[in-house]
Formats: C-alpha cells, sequence, structure tokens
C-alpha cells in the first residue's frame, strides 16, 4: 500500500494536478495587481532643423536624434469584481484538485488490495485445481482397467477423459487469473519480475451500521466533494458573466521624459 502511494505514476500525476491549481491561482492574482511598464524609442534623423533666431530665440523643430521613454503605471480598480470570483473559483479548483488526489489515492489502493487478493485466491485455486487433476487422472485409469476387465462401457472412459480435461481447462483459467492479477500488481507498484504473495493474517473489522455507512457516503467521499464544488463554481460563473454589464474603472499614471 506505501509503494503504491509513492511511485504509482496515476497518484503521481494527480499530485501534479494540484500545483497546477496553485499556480492558475497565482495567474488570475496578477490581473488585480498594478502592472508597470517601461517603453523606448530612439529616432536619427538625417537633418536637424530649427526655427527662429540664434541662442535662446531658436527652437528645434526637427532634431538629429529625437528619443524618448515612458514609464506607465496601470493599477485595476474595478470591473464587475469578475477577478475576485475568478480568484474565488481557482480557490475552490484546488480544493477540487485534492479531492480529486484523494480520490485516485483511493481507486489505486483499492485496485492494489483487489488485485493482490485475487493472486492470493488464484494461487489456492491452482492447488485445488491440480488436486482434481490428479484424481481425475487416477479416475480415468481406473475407468480404463475396468473397461478393459469388461466391468464398464467405452462411455465411462469417455466421462473420465471429459473429467480430466475440465479439471485441466480450470486449472488454465485460474493460472490466467493469476498472471493478469500480477500484471496489474506490477503497473500499480512499478514491479519487475515474480510477485510473491502470502495470505493476510489480520480480520476484517466489523461492519458499520447503516446510518454509519450512509454518513460516510455522504460527507466523506471526494466525488461529491468535487460535485458540491463544482456548484459553487457555477454559481460564481453567474455571477462572473453578471459582471461584464457593469464599467470597468481603472487607474493610470505615467512618466514622459523627452
Amino acid at each position: 500500500m506505501q509503494r503504491a502511494l509513492e511511485v504509482n505514476n496515476t497518484i503521481e500525476r494527480s499530485v501534479q494536478d494540484i500545483a497546477i491549481a496553485q499556480s492558475n491561482k497565482d495567474f488570475l492574482l496578477s490581473a488585480v495587481m498594478p502592472k508597470i511598464t517601461l517603453t523606448g524609442d530612439l529616432t536619427r534623423n538625417s537633418i536637424e532643423q530649427s526655427f527662429g533666431g540664434e541662442g535662446e530665440d531658436s527652437v528645434t523643430i526637427l532634431p538629429s536624434n529625437d528619443w524618448a521613454y515612458r514609464l506607465t503605471l496601470s493599477q485595476p480598480i474595478f470591473a464587475g469584481r469578475r477577478e475576485l470570483r475568478a480568484y474565488s473559483q481557482a480557490k475552490i479548483a484546488i480544493e477540487n484538485a485534492r479531492e480529486g488526489t484523494r480520490a485516485t489515492e483511493d481507486s489505486i489502493l483499492l485496485r492494489v488490495a483487489s488485485s493482490y487478493m485475487a493472486v492470493v485466491n488464484a494461487d489456492r485455486r491452482v492447488d485445488v485445481e491440480r488436486r482434481n487433476i490428479e484424481l481425475a487422472e487416477k479416475r480415468l485409469v481406473q475407468a480404463q482397467a475396468f473397461y478393459e476387465a469388461g466391468e464398464v462401457t467405452k462411455v465411462d472412459v469417455l466421462r473420465a477423459e471429459t473429467a480430466m480435461k475440465a479439471a485441466q481447462r480450470l486449472a488454465a483459467s485460474a493460472t490466467q487469473q493469476r498472471e493478469h492479477s500480477v500484471a496489474q500488481l506490477r503497473t500499480d507498484l512499478d514491479l519487475d519480475g515474480p510477485v510473491e504473495v502470502t495470505a493476510p493474517a489480520q480480520t476484517l473489522p466489523p461492519l458499520p451500521t447503516e446510518s454509519d455507512m450512509v454518513g460516510r457516503a455522504t460527507t466523506g467521499r471526494p466525488d461529491i466533494d468535487i460535485a458540491q464544488n463544482n456548484v459553487r463554481i457555477a454559481k460564481l460563473e453567474v455571477q462572473m458573466q453578471s459582471g461584464y454589464w457593469l464599467p470597468t474603472v481603472t487607474f493610470d499614471g505615467g512618466f514622459i521624459q523627452q
């Protein structure tokens, strides 16, 4: 179980979804932060032209070097609270990502436990079917001996052969089921080589009451929490779209030197 939480690729990918949701929240926060822009330009003219007399009376109308730079500060003040609601949606999305990771962990742990127990049961079935094959072979030998002695008919020998083939098919089916479960364990646990299992010794805890199971199903399941969060996101989306009818107010300030 611990190895599944540490190395399973599906769980690792779901954990990265939390980081993506947090980065998206930071991105939306930047929409309401002040923005500073610095721009500059320089034009080199082939000639310089002045107007007026000499000295202080001279006014340059076409300088040889025409340059300017601008420093601009822009701060959103009001935009229908659209940014605030988008930011709230991003925070709920982080909760959904965490619940999604918890749901993925639950699913993987359940699959690992089921695959493990399937291997244990398959090993037991293989042992049983091997004994059945041995028993069927003895019955076939006995039926052939009785047939040669004239005590049974050929039909009895064919029935014994059919029983042996059926036992072999069941043994092959149990072996196939074991290999399928082992392959699933290798995938979930990132393992190579054979997988050896032992039957768990601990007993199962007592089953909870019906009211306890209903309470767990309605309050502790990640999919229900995600569904409730999606309702909150949808309500915020309606409010955010309504905000487009409101005016947008920003504060812009700049400094120019030229």
